[in-house]
């Protein structure tokens, strides 16, 4: 069986439509997965990031529109429905995925210390886009970003 490159194995992934998606992904899935986005978003803004700011900017931007859209689509929903809606508990419920997410990004940031990408970090986000595929705008920009990632990982050092 022939090896799919991951350029194409992402482009394959980021175009499954939502709607063939089987089964809702978790909370507890989404904020992995955002606390993914918030390290990786954090790495495009250090100053110590070897690429071109005009790389990190449509890394960052494909980021930021993929946590939006899981916090809009999974998150919040998922919270207001567990908790029936009652703000005061949604917004604890909340703090306690950002903490957690907070714990996330600083384990990336001990596991990941080049100031540069990685294919795990690439792969690792692509994981997210099998359980959760944007649409529109947010799915272009999130291929642009991963697509941008791979390139610079491919990167002679």
């Amino acid at each position: 069986m022939k090896k799919l490159s991951a350029a194409l194995f992402v482009s394959i992934v980021v175009s499954i439509p939502s709607q063939l998606v089987e089964a809702a992904p978790s909370i507890n899935e989404m904020q992995t997965c955002q606390g993914l986005l918030d390290y990786l978003y954090e790495k495009t803004q250090s100053t110590n990031l070897i690429y071109a700011p005009s790389d990190k900017e449509i890394i960052a931007k494909g980021l930021q529109q993929y946590d939006d859209f899981i916090q809009e689509t999974f998150i919040t929903p998922g919270l207001q429905s567990f908790v029936e809606s009652t703000d005061t508990q949604v917004s604890t419920l909340q703090a306690q995925i950002d903490d957690y997410k907070v714990s996330l990004v600083e384990q990336l940031r001990l596991q990941y210390a080049e100031e540069k990408f990685v294919m795990n970090e690439v792969v690792s986000l692509n994981n997210c886009t099998k359980k959760a595929v944007p649409s529109g705008n947010a799915l272009g920009d999130l291929k642009q970003a991963m697509e941008r990632m791979i390139a610079l990982v491919k990167q002679p050092s």
